[in-house]
């Protein structure tokens, strides 16, 4: 790990690592660079990107997300126009397990936010209020180029502008934001059960939901 003006690349045999458009991977702290470093140091004799999840996010922030941060925003805020726990279902003892874990996070977003998203049951689509999505697109905008490309990821996993949100504010932990993605995988799974095709896409999800997760923190050590 290199300190370099003011910010922090890693070297491999005293050459910069560069990310797949060739720009040098430079990061914002060292904390950051220390577990791309790691995730190197543990390489073998064969490079396997799959287990380099650090690296692979901050190279997509460097390559993708900070030259179409305009774009990236406007992804990340429509989710909010359609949210998963806005949409609850017409089935009783299911509507009954996604207001309990979704309405509290709609209570808080509204709370914290002062966005107040509206609640419908079904599948057909409704209008969000325009000052609560102006509100959503500001709290968007807000974060930095690595968080966004994390936040980004955790909305496109959980179908949830309010989960990823939540999760980024700590206000639930990445179990907590996969209950609430997954509450209908999981009824479904407890009446009918779960093949081992679904089941092995869950967990890929999860496991991507939890890298997520821990680069927006390495973003924002100090």
């Amino acid at each position: 790990v290199e300190a370099r003006d003011g910010h922090y690349g890693v070297s491999l045999d005293g050459r910069p690592i560069k990310t797949p458009q060739r720009a040098e991977l430079v990061v914002a702290n060292r904390a950051l660079a220390e577990a791309i470093a790691d995730e190197w140091r543990e390489q073998g004799d064969e490079i396997v990107p799959d287990e380099m999840p650090t690296m692979r996010y901050a190279a997509t922030t460097i390559d993708r997300v900070a030259p179409g941060r305009d774009e990236i925003n406007q992804i990340v805020t429509a989710f909010g126009g359609h949210d998963l726990v806005c949409y609850r279902a017409e089935e009783a003892d299911l509507a009954a397990l996604q207001n309990d874990l979704w309405q509290p996070l709609l209570d808080w977003l509204t709370q914290t936010h002062q966005a107040a998203l509206v609640v419908t049951s079904g599948i057909v689509s409704v209008e969000q209020p325009g000052d609560a999505m102006s509100r959503l697109e500001a709290e968007v905008a807000a974060f930095s180029d690595g968080e966004i490309a994390a936040l980004h990821v955790m909305t496109s996993l959980t179908g949830s502008l309010v989960v990823a949100l939540a999760l980024a504010a700590g206000e639930i932990d990445v179990e907590g934001a996969w209950r609430a993605a997954t509450v209908d995988e999981t009824h479904q799974a407890d009446n009918w059960g779960l093949d081992s095709e679904a089941e092995a896409r869950l967990a890929n999800r999860h496991h991507e939901l939890a890298d997520a997760d821990r680069y927006l923190g390495l973003c924002r050590s100090q």
